[in-house]
């Protein structure tokens, strides 16, 4: 739809519509999406601890023109099992997220960086002080996914229990973070 408008100097001219565009974001789990993906030969297996390896998979995004990296997190270490079966788990050791983005963001100029972060788990002043952190030293680049982490394993692994609702919880400590 073509639109008339009105320059500074009066006269009216003809703006084009704003393309439209597809903003792509590369879901990364440091080992594979496959519980079972750094068994294979080809696999970065230690990437959740190997500085080159993440780096060099930012770079790739950027390169590929992906908007912007999203590393998934959580505030649980899912215990159960046997041990011989954890240690099979890929996904289980692996960087902090704000810390290895704001890295990350040191060795790329365009690619976003998206992180994981809970409002349950963590305190307000913290999150807000971490993306803002990270929005400074990627010069804008920085987003935020807010979870609310209501799985038993997290009040477990924090050794945390609040008598708030979740609902309560989360309104409150989002209102805080923004």
């Amino acid at each position: 739809m073509m639109q008339a408008v009105r320059s500074s100097r009066g006269s009216v001219g003809v703006s084009t519509p704003a393309k439209r565009m597809m903003h792509l974001g590369a879901f990364v789990h440091e080992t594979g999406q496959h519980v079972a993906a750094w068994r294979h030969p080809d696999a970065h297996y230690r990437s959740g601890t190997s500085f080159s390896d993440m780096m060099e998979v930012a770079q790739l995004a950027e390169r590929g023109k992906f908007d912007f990296l999203f590393l998934a997190d959580t505030a649980a270490v899912n215990l159960e099992g046997s041990a011989d079966a954890r240690g099979r788990m890929g996904k289980v050791v692996k960087f902090e997220p704000m810390t290895i983005l704001s890295a990350l963001a040191a060795v790329t100029r365009h690619l976003g960086f998206v992180a994981t972060s809970t409002t349950t788990y963590n305190e307000p002043y913290t999150v807000a002080r971490q993306f803002a952190s990270l929005d400074q030293i990627s010069r804008g680049r920085a987003g935020w996914n807010i979870v609310t982490s209501s799985s038993p394993l997290c009040t477990q692994t924090v050794w945390r229990f609040t008598r708030q609702s979740q609902t309560t919880r989360t309104h409150t400590r989002i209102i805080m973070c923004l």
